[in-house]
Order: structure tokens, then sequence, then C-alpha cells
């Protein structure tokens, strides 16, 4: 299964790869690791992957493509997207 690498994380939110960006559930008091939170992105997008609940990062991808803005996107936990 083809996945998408975190590149960046913060207390607030996490970037991966494909330039989206997406907010914590909850606020972490403390960044957790690169390593640690892709650890954790694997796990719960294998988890939602087998659930039905994502589909590979295509839609990710071609979401952020068709922004025409400068390629960066986020999405609210509602999974509504903004750009910026």
């Amino acid at each position: 299964m083809e996945h998408r690498k975190v590149i960046r994380v913060t207390e607030k939110e996490f970037e991966l790869d494909n330039g989206v960006i997406y907010p914590h559930v909850t606020q972490f008091e403390e960044a957790p690791s690169l390593e640690d939170f892709q650890d954790s992105y694997d796990r719960m997008f294998q988890i939602f992957h087998q659930q039905g609940l994502v589909d590979i990062d295509e839609r990710a991808s071609e979401h952020t493509e068709s922004s025409g803005h400068d390629g960066r996107e986020s999405t609210n936990a509602e999974g509504v997207g903004r750009t910026g």
C-alpha cells in the first residue's frame, strides 16, 4: 500500500509530502518526533484504509493540485479543505 510521508509535525498540525496540512484532533503539549509520528500515522492510515474510511492518497493529491494557490492545502477535522 502506497501512503504519504510526514515531513513536518507541530503541536497543532502535521504536513505530508504532498503539501497537505492536517490539524491534530487534539493539540499536543510538545510536538512528537517525525519518526514517532510517522509510525503512528502509518498504523492509523492502515487501520482506516482497512475499514474503508480512506482511500490511498490520490484524492488528497488531486485536491491539492486543483487548489490554484501555492500547492498547500489544509483540511479541518470535518475534512473541509482550506487553501493557504
